[in-house]
């Protein structure tokens, strides 16, 4: 499949910083989808001052600091990949949150043009080219998604796996569950109703389950993750 470029603009910037706009699907863009659907945030921006007004386009993706190595190199290496630039990094010792940041008016239109990402997740879905693509790209989106939103824990009671993945969007947790069918990786969902004190409001949230060691060996051997320390952590607590 070919990307229709043409709603893509560049900005001057963009031009002298020689962007990239891929043309066509592939693995690493996929799985960069994944990480941005869960962990990212697009952003068009529009300041004023007194004498002219610009407008900034802006992409984030925030993470924990101890995932450190896997956002500043992994990550930030497929992104110079697949668009011939670079994150800038900022470490907020407040809250312990690694934010990679780049300005790019073509990336932003790229993604909200053309990948379609909002910039509210409760109702985010993973784009129709990857649903229609082949297993290896489903496969590779899934572990973007999963290196951003997916906890692999081991209960006490017999060291019993759990792989499971959270969100906001109901529609995005169906496709997610899919997908897993189509890679023969059985799996539950489920919705759960949450009540906020502080706001007096209660919020729904999407989890799929993937239980069992035959499962999450599945999963781990056909989907993965790139982050190095949650597969550490899953083996120590083995």
């Amino acid at each position: 499949m070919k990307f229709n470029l043409s709603k893509i603009k560049f900005s001057r910037n963009d031009l002298n910083s020689n962007i990239k706009i891929p043309k066509t699907i592939t693995k690493e863009l996929a799985e960069f989808l994944g990480i941005m659907i869960g962990d990212g945030h697009i952003g068009k921006y529009t300041k004023n001052s007194k004498n002219n007004s610009y407008t900034h386009y802006e992409l984030r993706i925030c993470g924990n600091s101890r995932d450190k190595d896997y956002l500043e190199t992994y990550v930030n290496n497929l992104f110079k990949k697949i668009f011939n630039a670079s994150f800038s990094f900022l470490l907020n010792k407040r809250d312990n949150t690694l934010i990679l940041r780049k300005n790019s008016k073509a990336i932003y239109y790229f993604l909200n043009k053309l990948v379609k990402i909002p910039s509210k997740k409760d109702k985010v879905s993973i784009p129709d080219f990857v649903m229609k693509g082949s297993k290896e790209i489903k496969s590779a989106f899934l572990r973007g998604l999963a290196d951003a939103d997916f906890c692999l824990t081991v209960k006490n009671t017999k060291k019993y796996p759990v792989i499971n993945g959270t969100s906001k969007s109901g529609i995005l947790i169906e496709q997610c569950s899919k997908i897993l069918n189509e890679l023969g990786i059985k799996n539950n969902t489920q919705l759960e109703i949450n009540y906020y004190e502080k706001r007096k409001a209660t919020y729904p949230s999407y989890r799929v389950y993937i239980n069992g060691f035959s499962r999450v060996e599945k999963f781990l051997k056909m989907v993965g993750f790139r982050n190095q320390l949650k597969i550490d952590n899953y083996r120590k607590l083995l």
